[in-house]
């Protein structure tokens, strides 16, 4: 009699604990299919976005989550911006990478604006006229603290 209570008692402890273990499992698995969870995790290691010439976001893979504003300077409205001022919420030890998505191609500079801002000057050598609403794409640069500047 007493070894069929071990018996019992064994596999009880061991349905007891495998039924924790799909519990746990089963809410892991919940909680990674989340869009929420998923956002923060891209904008955490890989943060980027998309933006037009009329300083709209237009995708955002977590990069807002370091972008406070961007001002685009245009001095005439049929001609590609000439300067872009990217805020940033907080200090990253190179500038971030823009990129020009609609098939045109500047020579870029860049200098640390105020605060932690960094302002990107284009001078464009290759421009299409049909382009109307430019495309950029911004990622994310080194961080201090991070451990992800090289």
């Amino acid at each position: 009699m007493n070894v069929l209570i071990t018996v019992f008692a064994v596999l009880g402890g061991f349905s007891l604990i495998w039924g924790f273990i799909a519990f746990i499992d089963w809410r892991v698995k919940k909680k990674i299919t989340e869009e929420s969870f998923i956002r923060l995790l891209a904008g955490q290691l890989y943060p980027w976005l998309v933006f037009d010439s009329n300083e709209a976001i237009v995708i955002d893979h977590g990069g807002t989550i370091f972008v406070e504003s961007i001002d685009i300077q245009i001095e005439n409205p049929s001609e590609p911006p000439k300067k872009i001022i990217i805020s940033i919420n907080q200090h990253m030890a190179t500038a971030p990478l823009l990129t020009i998505l609609d098939n045109e191609a500047a020579n870029q500079t860049f200098t640390r604006g105020k605060g932690n801002s960094w302002e990107f000057k284009l001078d464009y050598f290759q421009i299409f006229d049909e382009v109307y609403t430019r495309r950029f794409r911004l990622e994310r640069g080194c961080s201090k603290g991070r451990g992800d500047c090289g």
